[in-house]
């Protein structure tokens, strides 16, 4: 096979097509986890994951029990900041990793093998949301295999006609003006519930921010009392799909953030501190979501 045009990536691709089974569909789910690994898109990688554990159950019911190697992370009701100190009962959290030797090929991705691990998600009690989550991602392998030419484009199966992914019914949770009202008279009876709704309410004036985007918030993105920052979500897009929030900062906001903030800390709030390895991130801001849901 000649290159079009020569890329080391391209190279790379061409050199090792030997080695990869053109149809092994697992090979390529966990190439994707490794680059979106590599990426540090943690949250993307645990997806792929999970939805290629979901398809090994379906076709060789797994069971395995494989060892977990990952770091314990600090589990207190409040971020901690004194791992020397904490004395909290720290448990490991992580997914635990398939070792089986399930194969699928990708000619074996018909519609009706699609439709097939649709119902068995659904009888298994996966709602809507995770059956699409969990599809897409294996559209997204199969894409990947395409552009790889590990498959011919014909034999595509997520077309109309073919398979569709079901779409979960859009949910509107927003809160009514007497509740948002009852929200912000309430007086917590702990320090706990105090935080969850300090943390709401923070997330509240600044545009539906999410827990991540305000565990990212440094002095830095304090400018003219207002609070600028780009969503995190957004940040690998071209400049023009960024999302920027510019939230002006009122008496109650600013009452929060001298609450929280130390200026010895890079962050505004007890969330994350300096060093912290991708994986640990991603733990922290999902604790401190739990928790502010929780109270």
């Amino acid at each position: 096979y000649q290159l079009a045009y020569f890329t080391f990536e391209d190279f790379e691709l061409e050199l090792n097509r030997g080695k990869l089974s053109r149809t092994d569909v697992f090979a390529i789910y966990q190439n994707e986890i490794d680059r979106h690994t590599e990426l540090g898109k943690i949250g993307t990688a645990e997806t792929v994951h999970n939805s290629m554990r979901s398809i090994k159950k379906f076709i060789c019911k797994c069971k395995c029990k494989a060892k977990c190697v990952c770091d314990k992370e600090c589990k207190c009701e409040i971020p901690c900041h004194c791992p020397a100190k904490c004395k909290c009962p720290s448990k490991c959290q992580c997914k635990k990793v398939c070792k089986c030797k399930c194969k699928l090929e990708f000619h074996q991705i018909t519609p009706r093998f699609l439709h097939t691990y649709q119902k068995w998600m659904v009888d298994n009690d996966r709602t809507k949301t995770t059956v699409g989550i969990y599809l897409r991602a294996l559209r997204a392998v199969y894409n990947k295999a395409i552009v790889k030419r590990l498959i011919p484009r014909e034999r595509y199966p997520f077309v109309k006609g073919k398979f569709t992914i079901p779409k979960s019914a859009k949910v509107n949770k927003a809160l009514n003006y007497k509740q948002q009202e009852l929200l912000m008279n309430y007086e917590p009876d702990n320090k706990y519930e105090e935080w969850a709704k300090d943390m709401w309410h923070m997330s509240l004036r600044t545009n539906g921010a999410n827990i991540i985007d305000l565990a990212h918030l440094t002095s830095s993105n304090i400018v003219e009392n207002s609070i600028r920052f780009v969503r995190i979500k957004t940040k690998d897009r071209t400049q023009e799909g960024e999302i920027i929030i510019n939230a002006p900062i009122d008496n109650y906001m600013d009452r929060i953030i001298q609450k929280y903030h130390d200026p010895s800390r890079k962050f505004l709030f007890p969330i994350l501190e300096v060093g912290l390895s991708r994986n640990q991130i991603r733990n922290k801001v999902k604790h401190s979501t739990k928790m502010i849901n929780k109270h």
